[in-house]
């Protein structure tokens, strides 16, 4: 089995994280950790609940080296809630295995500041007459990678 690191945000709870981490099986694939930037988020909480291994990579000086260590050995990371740039250097280790979800039809709606309800309300007052969400790669710039 494919070994899949996740990342997650400090403040979402894991609604994503489980989703994947309950469907990959049935694709020959399994979570080898799921990564938070502090030890009390939601979803870290659920990810344990579930099973999986968690690890922390504080936001600050260390986030990228700790975020490489927890994810050590995983063959492809996902985000799911993580509200930050990823660090470059994790970037430059998994190239081309990097995905993120979004909340809306890329690449309208994307970008800086673009999660969560913000994303859903643009979407509404801009008329559109479908939304969605958007698995795409990850850049070294918001919302920016190949579909």
């Amino acid at each position: 089995m494919a070994g899949i690191g996740i990342i997650v945000g400090a403040k979402g709870r894991g609604s994503n994280m489980a989703a994947l981490a309950q469907r990959l099986p049935d694709q020959g694939h399994s979570v080898s950790v799921v990564v938070g930037p502090k030890s009390d988020a939601p979803a870290l909480a659920l990810a344990q609940s579930l099973g999986l291994r968690t690890a922390v990579a504080a936001y600050g000086d260390h986030h990228a080296v700790e975020l490489l260590a927890a994810l050590e050995g995983c063959e492809l990371v996902c985000l799911a809630g993580y509200m930050k740039l990823l660090p470059g250097e994790v970037l430059r280790a998994f190239p081309g295995r990097v995905l993120n979800i979004h909340p809306a039809l890329l690449p309208k709606f994307g970008g800086k500041g673009m999660f969560g309800h913000h994303v859903h309300e643009a979407v509404i007052e801009a008329g559109e007459s479908e939304s969605g969400c958007t698995v795409h790669f990850v850049s070294e710039q918001y919302d920016e990678g190949a579909i």
